[in-house]
């Protein structure tokens, strides 16, 4: 063999190897279902609270899945809901986020307890066995009453 030919096998070893490990990074980097706590502006619409936490994921857009907010019962006390029961809930589960109004996101510890709610939250929801629709009739979730409440009015415009 030549010396060219070593030198072609070693730079083909070498950049199949760093591509096999950019893969790896990539999906672990981009792909991975961790939890996080996503903060809006204050001005924005969205529940009663500025907070939603859910499986967060940065590509290719900023998304969360399995979300949550948080709302006070009629009682006061806050109460960690999933958004799927929310009459406003989106359709395929996924909330795209607006990064105009996000004002900081943070990964969540999977220790933590709000993150051990969700997730028996979301066991308990893929744990009950799927019912026929002809069978039997699917309850509708219990909403929370504050969640029915009216969206506020959006801020009157400035006129100058």
């Amino acid at each position: 063999m030549s010396v060219l030919a070593n030198v072609r096998f070693i730079v083909v070893g070498v950049v199949i190897g760093v591509g096999i490990m950019g893969a790896v990074f990539w999906k672990s980097a981009f792909f991975v279902d961790r939890y996080a706590v996503v903060s809006f502006s204050s001005n924005s619409l969205t529940s009663s609270s500025n907070l939603m936490f859910g499986k967060i994921h940065r590509f290719p857009r900023l998304t969360l899945t399995d979300a949550f907010v948080v709302i006070k019962d009629k009682d006061g006390r806050e109460q960690l809901v999933p958004l799927k029961i929310a009459p406003w809930a989106p359709k395929d589960g996924i909330v795209y986020l607006n990064n105009d109004i996000v004002t900081h996101w943070s990964y969540l510890d999977p220790a933590s307890e709000i993150v051990q709610q969700m997730k028996s939250s979301l066991s308990q929801k893929s744990q009950q066995p799927n019912q026929s629709p002809q069978a039997q009739p699917q309850a509708q979730p219990q909403v929370p009453q504050s969640v029915n409440a009216p969206l506020p009015s959006p801020p009157k415009p400035v006129v100058r």
